[in-house]
């Protein structure tokens, strides 16, 4: 009984062996016809300097960011006018958006555009453009243009300001705010097209407190050509149409001899979808 015991035993330790090596073989053979990668590194993209542009190459980084073409906001040290066009019609004016003082002011009750028409909360004043507020369309809280900008986005952005607390301030002070106010826009929105439109002067009626004047008028616009230069905004002569001899003429003007009336508001409009930029 003791020697059949003892040959169950050997038989099992024999299975068991055989059953080892077995596995053991086929250990061999997967690892044989398997292969071993290592530890995969993971890509890393690497951007040229030309496809990510240098940053000392300047007209690489307008081009990027201010609009595509000639139509871009950069300066090349020329005074970009607009150019006349084929009528764009009311859809391009109801893409327009306007930052304008008292003497545009009333767009924006007129129904003559569906576009925003940025009013200050509290006037427009020249002699406090660095702390302007508007009420924002939207929801009718009063933020800065620039802050406007970064939250609708304008495709093109007309200003027609420059008339409201401008005599007496200084040509010095009068660009350095103005062109503030044109470059916080573009930080906030690089592919808004900005336009400076002229100012216009006031009729013989006029006795406002600010003194403004033709004289004073056309002082103002050649600072504006000046910050068009200076910012490469486009700069838009709405004025000359509306004048005569240095005057508002009186059938485009308002009751007080500065602002517009509804006939001028529509000439203005007229005019703009004939130069338009597009």
């Amino acid at each position: 009984m003791t020697n059949k015991l003892s040959g169950l035993k050997d038989l099992l330790w024999a299975a068991g062996i055989a059953v080892c090596i077995l596995a053991l073989l086929i250990g061999f053979f997967f690892a044989a016809i398997g292969r071993y990668a290592g530890e995969r590194e993971r890509p890393v993209m690497v951007l040229s300097s030309a496809s990510s542009g240098s940053k000392n190459d300047k007209s690489g980084i307008d081009a990027g960011v201010t609009g595509s073409g000639s139509l871009a906001t950069v300066s090349d040290g020329s005074l970009k006018t607009l150019p006349g066009s084929t009528d764009a019609g009311q859809g391009y004016i109801d893409s327009l958006t306007f930052l304008a003082d008292s003497s545009l002011s009333s767009l924006k009750t007129s129904g003559l555009t569906a576009g925003q028409v940025w009013v200050g909360s509290s006037g427009l004043s020249m002699s406090d453009i660095s702390g302007w507020t508007i009420v924002y369309p939207g929801d009718g809280s009063a933020i800065s243009p620039a802050n406007a900008a970064m939250v609708a986005k304008p495709s093109v952005l007309i200003l027609a300001i420059g008339s409201d607390g401008a005599v007496g301030i200084s040509q010095e002070d009068f660009i350095s705010g103005y062109e503030n106010l044109v470059r916080g826009v573009l930080d906030a929105s690089p592919e808004t097209r900005v336009i400076c439109c002229s100012v216009f002067p006031v009729t013989d009626a006029y006795t406002g407190a600010d003194g403004l004047d033709s004289a004073g008028a056309e002082q103002i616009n050649g600072w504006i050509q000046q910050i068009c230069i200076d910012t490469g905004a486009w700069y838009a002569d709405i004025a000359y149409n509306l004048t005569a001899e240095g005057k508002l003429i009186g059938q485009y003007a308002d009751s007080d001899g500065k602002g517009l009336s509804g006939t001028g508001l529509s000439a203005v409009m007229s005019w703009l979808r004939t130069h338009a930029l597009n």
